[in-house]
């Protein structure tokens, strides 16, 4: 979970030049998330690109479009196990 959050890191860098940071119950979330011994890490991929990178893409562009710009991106878990972004 951590290298493909730290793909994200770079990607973010190296895109938009922010800093992004998370929580550590993404980790956790994300694990538990992961119930199919046999897919290994591409399960940690598919999650990762198919529910947190598609809302935090939204949210960013969101912002860019407002005319604001992109220093931060922060990831955390809310109680219902939903990722949560803050951006600025």
């Amino acid at each position: 979970v951590k290298l493909q959050l730290k793909k994200i890191e770079n990607r973010i860098r190296d895109n938009h030049n922010a800093q992004f940071s998370y929580d550590v119950s993404v980790i956790e979330t994300v694990a538990k998330r992961c119930t199919d011994v046999d897919s290994g890490a591409r399960n940690v991929y598919n999650i990762l690109t198919g529910s947190l990178l598609p809302d935090m893409s939204g949210e960013v562009l969101s912002r860019m479009a407002s005319g604001d710009g992109l220093s931060r991106v922060h990831v955390g878990v809310d109680a219902g196990e939903n990722f949560v972004y803050d951006i600025s």
